[in-house]
């Protein structure tokens, strides 16, 4: 009786592990193959020789103390007359970007000719340095934490702004992030491009970005998390059952 009642709860227990071993799993599947509903859309890549395809982030990103940026193309200096000097730069996550103090540029219209610019980002003193112009300080600027991009076409005329984030734009998702294959691992490719309507995309501005880190979207990381919270719910029920059969073999 006591080899009879043994096997039982052994049976138990392997039929429990069993299932706790489908809900670990079930959770990470769930992470790899459901869609995540959120505004972000996957930006074609310019150049898939160089870079990854759209990583769609949340369109924010964590950063070094120093972060470097190549402006390698910007449409604006390309319209000529027809636009006053367009404008990208970086605001930091949950700032009022209604307020122009909060949008900081690095390249304005100040900057001469349209590739190849360079400039870095100083987060401990809060510089923006014109390295085009012998390390010159070209914006100050104060906050903290993760930061987003914005661009603008032309800002003395007052045309409105587009930004990395989906939800601050009318037109939804028009940036794309795209690591870079080969080494450093911390280079991106970030682009600002404008849907043509004919399931296409205009190129308005390519930047390289290194010393950034793209943050995950909020829906990825919210069901991973309540994946893991029902693995330890299911974790702790066995383990207090496992205790009662326990006792009452005793």
């Amino acid at each position: 009786m006591a080899d009879t009642k043994l096997n039982r709860n052994t049976i138990k227990r392997l039929a429990k592990s069993i299932k706790l071993f489908a809900l670990l799993l079930g959770s990470f599947l769930m992470l790899m193959v459901l869609p995540i509903k959120s505004d972000a859309d996957l930006i074609p890549n310019p150049d898939p020789t160089f870079w990854a395809d759209d990583i769609q982030g949340s369109g924010y990103f964590s950063h070094a103390d120093q972060v470097f940026f190549q402006e390698l193309f910007d449409v604006g200096p390309t319209l000529g007359e027809f636009v006053q000097g367009s404008e990208f730069g970086f605001f930091f996550a949950g700032s009022d970007i209604t307020n122009p103090i909060n949008l900081i540029p690095i390249f304005d219209a100040s900057d001469v000719g349209n590739q190849n610019r360079l400039a870095r980002v100083d987060f401990t003193t809060g510089n923006v340095y014109d390295l085009d112009e012998g390390n010159a300080i070209q914006n100050t600027f104060t906050g903290s934490g993760n930061i987003g991009f914005y661009f603008n076409l032309d800002p003395i005329t007052g045309v409105p702004s587009l930004f990395s984030d989906p939800s601050l734009n009318i037109d939804g998702d028009v940036f794309g992030t795209y690591p870079t294959l080969n080494p450093p691992a911390n280079e991106f490719l970030i682009a600002f491009q404008f849907p043509d309507g004919s399931e296409g995309y205009l190129p308005l501005l390519f930047e390289g970005a290194s010393g950034v880190a793209p943050v995950p979207l909020p829906g990825t990381l919210l069901l991973f998390c309540s994946g893991l919270a029902g693995v330890a719910w299911y974790s702790r029920k066995r383990r207090l059952q496992n205790n009662s059969d326990s006792a009452r073999m005793q």
